[in-house]
Formats: C-alpha cells, structure tokens, sequence
C-alpha cells in the first residue's frame, strides 16, 4: 500500500468519525427536547451537514 492510499484511508476514517460523533450528539439533544422540536430535528441531519456558503439565509439563523 503506498503512502498516499495510507492518507487517503486515514483522511476517510477521519471524516467518518467526525460524522458519527456529530450524528450521536444531535441524537442526545434531540432526546431533551419537546415534542414539537423533535419532529424539527428530525430533518436537521442534512442541515447540520451542509456548509454554511450552501445554506439559504433563513437556514443561517
């Protein structure tokens, strides 16, 4: 395996990782709110994902 397959392996575990932890901390939150929240966060998934130059500006609040 060559030195630039290694990075690109590390880069994807990384990234993974990354999304795992993010996905895991929007579950905790969304367990303590309310109902009416809950079903909100439910779509926030893709949101929390995007960058933030692909937001639309009511998104950016």
């Amino acid at each position: 395996m060559g030195k630039k397959t290694y990075l690109i392996i590390r880069k994807r575990i990384y990234v993974c990782y990354v999304y795992w932890t993010l996905e895991n901390l929007r579950k905790i939150v969304q367990k303590e709110l309310g109902s009416n929240l809950r079903k909100y966060f439910k779509r926030s998934r893709k949101l929390l994902l995007k960058s933030y130059e692909e937001l639309e500006p009511e998104q950016r609040e």
